[in-house]
């Protein structure tokens, strides 16, 4: 049922279903503690087994800086999506 899957979900993100056509960026903080490195990097390459189109960078950094120091890459990659 619905609540079990959700249950699923919250246990492993790696099995939210992903729609191909929608690219997936992932930013990582190499020493956060929160989203932990190499569980970040297991959900990178499962999306790429999937074959998703996703951009992975990790920068040096923990959970919540990432946002900050991620955004102009980010800003950059959106405005590229646009263009295409």
């Amino acid at each position: 049922d619905l609540t079990d899957k959700l249950l699923q979900l919250r246990a492993d993100v790696r099995l939210i279903p992903m729609r191909q056509d929608v690219p997936i960026r992932i930013d990582a903080g190499i020493i956060d503690l929160v989203a932990l490195l190499p569980f970040t990097e297991q959900l990178a390459s499962e999306y790429r087994r999937q074959e998703l189109s996703v951009t992975y960078q990790r920068w040096p950094t923990g959970h919540s800086p990432t946002a900050d120091m991620a955004a102009p890459a980010i800003v950059n990659w959106i405005m590229q999506r646009f263009e295409s």
